[in-house]
């Protein structure tokens, strides 16, 4: 289900989903057969995650977290897939059966005494969190619980091959590209740099290199996608509104001095390259012809200039309160922006 649905959001070609279709509803309804009251409890959980035990099986979060929450973002996708292809009936049930399987899971493994998700384990509140599954009002606070984790461990990472994609996106998401930042820059275990120090060419399937794990294993791979959507900011989504298919939102951080990212799209060439300068930053991006881009600056910047003139007030839009940012529609083109952002107020 969720690899053609995800082809969609890269390409825009249906032709995967309706091929695919029949296959993924006949799914959704084989792990319907296998939920009690909605929930899912089989499987390898978040494997490999780093725990007290031998590394294998979930140790720090249970199955029934795991299994239930990908189950629902399963629905999500079919809930958009078949209104998309046309097929109004299955849509609604599938968005009924995703409702219902996301209340019987806030009912099962959400604390709202603690504000925290099953063991609280980094995995067990980045999933809810990046699959919008918490509770509005409870969202900030199983945040904070994911950062303090994090921190609690000088900056590491205990999520496994399965939760550290969503540790990636609900960190990303969130606005939280410095802690991201923060756990990329170790050098002991477990951790990326850890791996380079044992000599690793590539990416391994235990975080510490074990030998007796594989050797050539791309389930850790997702800071590459921060590297892209968080810190050079390109977010892009063929399955969104035209004007929000390419999305920038560079994430600027202190002490890293530059970065930048080109992404050859379906609808061209996308890019995007930030720099700090004495007094905020230097952004240059770059729209494909006959498209047009929403770009999401800090709220914090004082001051935003296009080759070194006031911006046209016109390319200014409305934020919402739940999004505190200056927020442009750029059409095609190349920009050179200057951002004025306070010292004291940078990531």
């Amino acid at each position: 289900i969720l690899s053609p649905w995800a082809a969609y959001h890269f390409y825009g070609d249906k032709e995967p989903l309706e091929r695919s279709y029949d296959a993924m509803r006949r799914y959704a309804e084989y792990l319907k057969r296998r939920a009690h009251d909605h929930i899912l409890s089989y499987g390898l959980g978040d494997w490999f995650d780093i725990g007290p035990g031998s590394l294998g099986e979930s140790q720090l979060t249970g199955k029934s977290l795991t299994a239930t929450a990908l189950y629902y973002q399963d629905l999500l996708a079919l809930t958009q897939i078949s209104r998309l292809l046309g097929k109004q009936i299955d849509s609604a049930a599938f968005a009924v059966e995703a409702s219902a399987t996301r209340d019987a899971f806030n009912r099962l493994l959400f604390h709202a005494d603690t504000q925290q998700y099953d063991r609280g384990s980094q995995t067990a509140n980045a999933i809810p969190l990046a699959l919008g599954m918490v509770p509005e009002a409870s969202r900030q606070a199983v945040l904070e619980h994911l950062v303090k984790d994090i921190r609690a461990h000088n900056d590491h990472v205990t999520a496994g091959d399965i939760g550290f994609h969503y540790v990636v996106r609900a960190l990303t998401d969130s606005g939280r590209s410095d802690v991201l930042r923060d756990m990329l820059l170790r050098n002991d275990p477990p951790s990326y740099g850890y791996q380079i120090a044992r000599g690793a060419t590539t990416l391994t399937e235990d975080w510490n290199s074990s030998p007796t794990s594989s050797q050539n294993h791309f389930m850790l791979g997702h800071a590459e996608e921060w590297f892209y959507r968080g810190l050079a900011g390109i977010d892009f989504d063929m399955s969104r509104p035209t004007q929000e298919q390419i999305t920038i939102r560079p994430a600027f951080l202190s002490g890293i001095g530059e970065a930048s990212a080109r992404y050859q799209s379906v609808l061209g060439l996308v890019e995007s390259g930030w720099r700090q300068v004495a007094d905020g930053y230097k952004l240059q991006l770059t729209i494909p012809p006959g498209a047009q881009a929403t770009l999401l600056l800090p709220a914090t910047a004082r001051q935003i200039q296009e080759s070194e003139k006031p911006l046209h007030a016109e390319w200014i839009k409305p934020s919402s309160n739940s999004e505190p940012s200056t927020r442009l529609l750029l059409g095609s083109g190349v920009y050179h922006l200057h951002i004025t952002v306070p010292r004291n107020e940078r990531n």
